[in-house]
C-alpha cells in the first residue's frame, strides 16, 4: 500500500495514514513497540479526522504490527467504536497467537473487522461501510 502523490499524510509514532480517493483511511504500521501513549496519539488523530461526526473506514496493513497489552486492547475497545465504522486488516503472513487473540477481541467490538491478504478485496469489502 502506498499513498498517491496528492494524498495528505498523517504520521503517528506507530503508523502512517492517508485517505484514498474513495474516502478510506489507509494505515501502515511501523515496527515499533506499542505503548498506551502511542494509541492515545492514534485516537487523537481519529478525533481530528472525524470532527464533522463521520466515522472512519480503516484499511490497516498489519505486517509490522507488534503484540498489544491487555490494557491497550481494553482502551481500543472503549475508544475505537467512537471513530471507526469498519476495519479491514491486510497481512501477508499468518497471525501469530497474540495477533489472533487481538483480532478476535476486536471483532466483537461495535464495528466489523475482517482480515485480508489482498488490498483490492479489502477495499471492496470496506466500501459497503462508507
Amino acid at each position: 500500500m502506498k499513498p498517491n502523490s496528492k494524498a495528505e499524510i498523517f504520521e503517528t509514532t506507530i503508523a502512517t495514514y492517508w485517505f484514498d480517493e474513495s474516502g478510506i483511511l489507509h494505515g501502515i504500521s511501523k515496527k515499533v513497540e506499542r505503548t498506551m501513549a502511542h494509541y492515545q496519539e492514534v485516537i487523537e488523530l481519529y478525533k481530528k479526522l472525524t470532527k464533522n461526526g463521520n466515522k472512519l473506514c480503516l484499511l490497516a496493513d498489519s505486517t509490522n504490527s507488534m503484540p498489544l497489552s491487555k490494557e491497550i486492547v481494553q482502551y481500543l475497545a472503549e475508544e475505537q467504536p467512537k471513530y471507526i465504522n469498519a476495519i479491514a486488516i491486510i497481512s501477508d503472513s499468518p497471525f501469530e497467537t497474540s495477533q489472533v487473540n487481538t483480532f478476535l477481541k476486536m471483532t466483537f467490538l461495535n464495528f466489523p473487522v475482517m482480515k485480508f491478504s489482498d488490498e483490492k478485496e479489502a477495499k471492496k469489502w470496506l466500501k459497503d461501510y462508507l
